[in-house]
């Protein structure tokens, strides 16, 4: 891996967590922003979405299935909760995954449904809070 890593955040519009992390990557010495992606809003510049970010060089939005992921090591997931699981499974095996939904946080996958009305789609994948499972987390 290089010196920098290079992340990828996938957003839908208005979900906080996407500006407080897109501010933090921006502005890290060690990371990159090397694609966003925002399927509705795909060709547009961050700013037509987030005005206080124009002044960042950041690249335009686009849509997910267009995206390269071969010079990306890190994609942080800010999609409401359903989505992710689908985004996910279909992303490169290489890349690390930082998700900030709420699809991957329960310890017992058996509670999602119960939660959130529909079966969860992606159980192979579940991991849960890093907190209660750092164990079986690898870091970058």
């Amino acid at each position: 891996m290089s010196s920098t890593a290079f992340s990828s955040i996938c957003f839908n519009r208005g979900h906080c967590w996407m500006k407080k992390v897109l501010r933090l990557l921006a502005n890290h010495p060690e990371f990159g922003v090397a694609l966003l992606t925002a399927d509705r809003k795909a060709g547009q510049p961050i700013s037509s979405v987030f005005p206080h970010l124009g002044p960042q060089d950041l690249p335009d939005l686009i849509a997910i299935k267009d995206a390269n992921f071969s010079d990306v090591d890190a994609v942080f997931c800010c999609l409401p909760h359903g989505t992710t699981q689908e985004i996910i499974k279909g992303l490169p095996k290489h890349l690390k995954i930082v998700d900030l939904s709420a699809d991957f946080r329960l310890r017992d996958i058996s509670e999602y449904e119960e939660w959130y009305g529909q079966p969860h789609r992606a159980p192979d994948l579940q991991v849960g809070l890093v907190l209660f499972n750092y164990k079986r987390v690898s870091f970058i």
